[in-house]
């Protein structure tokens, strides 16, 4: 089983600590497998999931990682960068 932490998703986005703490990240990593949760309708704890789990969760919190760094938003499945806008349709 996986365990997925701050430096998981640091390692995602090729991000060090002075980027964004550790507090910051838990957020966003246990923001995540609750959207995952409700998307599954499944209980997904992030701190003990298959591999499969641990790769959306880190994914999904690099994006909302990626968009409070860059002054986006993220709610959900939707997010928006910029000019990039991906909205679920669920």
């Amino acid at each position: 089983m996986v365990k997925v932490t701050p430096e998981r998703v640091r390692a995602r986005l090729g991000l060090g600590e002075e980027d964004v703490d550790d507090e910051k990240l838990a957020d966003f990593i246990a923001d995540a497998a609750a959207e995952l949760g409700l998307q599954t309708g499944r209980e997904i704890n992030y701190e003990d999931c298959s591999q499969v789990e641990a790769a959306a969760i880190t994914d999904l919190a690099a994006i909302y990682c990626i968009c409070h760094l860059t002054g986006g938003k993220a709610v959900g499945l939707s997010f928006n960068v910029g000019n990039l806008q991906v909205s679920s349709l669920a």
